[in-house]
Order: structure tokens, then C-alpha cells, then sequence
């Protein structure tokens, strides 16, 4: 299974292979044939992650 991974420190993103999930008894295990990537969520991210520590706390600070 592909997963992209964004490291929070750099905003590098990558795509890598992730084993499948286990199935387990009392669970359901759902294929997905589609999925999008939200460019805008990634590029706020990747700014975030340019910031310093104090960056980072004061534009959190003012998102909630």
C-alpha cells in the first residue's frame, strides 16, 4: 500500500510502500480505488514546517 509521508521539520514529502493493514475479527477492511491529495492542506503545511519553533507555536497559536 502506497501512504504519503510529509516530514513536519523540512515539509519534504514522500511516497512510500506501508505493509497492509491486519486484518483483526471485529474489524472491516475497506479497498480504496481513489484517493486525492489536498494541495492546499500540503502547501500550508510545507510553510508551517519552513517556520522556527516560535514560528511554528504562533501560527498554531492563531489557527485555533
Amino acid at each position: 500500500m502506497k501512504q504519503i509521508i510529509q516530514n513536519y521539520r523540512t515539509g519534504e514529502l514522500q511516497m512510500v510502500v506501508v505493509p497492509e493493514p491486519s486484518g483483526k475479527s471485529d474489524m472491516l477492511t475497506v479497498q480504496t480505488v481513489a484517493s486525492l491529495v489536498s494541495v492546499g492542506t500540503e502547501k500550508a503545511m510545507i510553510d508551517v514546517a519552513k517556520k522556527s519553533l516560535l514560528g511554528k507555536a504562533v501560527s498554531f497559536q492563531f489557527a485555533t
